[in-house]
């Protein structure tokens, strides 16, 4: 079985949580509030693979729905100082409002002995820090799980084979250890049941409308061929 999410899709902000952002509006069209581009791209591969697809339509400033309950990062500068109530109610309403059905349709699977393909799609600035980014594609997985390495390997080949323009790098900008609904997933579910990729896009190509379409187009043949190779 094949699902795609994409857990930084958009920047809405509840009504009952617009006071916090009140002095603040502009930070909501910024990187720090969502992953631009994430959302179209993931919606184009879950029409290409024909599978379930999952967005958390809130800003990750009310509460990261892609970081494990209790990491440092779950509530923003913005929430962090709501109390353990308001802070509970952000859970159960929003983060497990979302991630539960994920769960739900992914363990099913498993019950069902369908190994399943999940694809996290996100999207990274081209700067962080000062320091330019130098790749336009990241393919993240664990080491450790050969059919994420594998399965990353012959996606990167093929979208270089089509298209040597894009630079595509493996677990950058970010490791794919790092936490993550993926790695939630990996920590009970065994490789046989379960190949977990995060996808990560460049900012930067989005502001050049030819090159955005032709990644799309190029994502969505490739992934689509992969995961026919592994007859998932």
């Amino acid at each position: 079985m094949r699902i795609v999410s994409c857990e930084h899709a958009a920047n809405k902000v509840p009504a009952e949580y617009k006071h916090l952002f009140k002095n603040n509006q502009a930070i909501l069209k910024t990187h720090q509030a969502y992953d631009a581009g994430a959302l179209e791209l993931a919606r184009v591969l879950a029409g290409k693979l024909n599978a379930p697809f999952f967005q958390y339509s809130n800003t990750r400033l009310l509460i990261d729905a892609n970081r494990s309950l209790g990491h440092p990062r779950l509530f923003s500068g913005f929430t962090k100082l709501l109390d353990k109530e308001q802070k509970n109610l952000l859970i159960e309403s929003y983060y497990k409002a979302y991630r539960r059905p994920v769960e739900i349709i992914i363990n099913t699977a498993v019950k069902k002995k369908q190994q399943v393909l999940h694809v996290s799609v996100h999207s990274f600035t081209p700067v962080l820090a000062g320091k330019q980014r130098n790749a336009d594609i990241g393919l993240l997985y664990a080491p450790a799980r050969q059919a994420e390495a594998g399965f990353s390997n012959i996606l990167k080949k093929k979208i270089q084979a089509i298209d040597q323009g894009f630079q595509v790098r493996c677990n950058y900008p970010y490791q794919g250890k790092s936490n993550s609904l993926v790695t939630f997933f990996r920590n009970y579910l065994p490789p046989a049941d379960y190949l977990g990729i995060e996808l990560e896009i460049n900012q930067k190509i989005l502001n050049n409308p030819k090159q955005w379409r032709s990644l799309r187009a190029i994502l969505g043949k490739v992934f689509l061929e992969t995961a026919g190779l592994y007859d998932i």
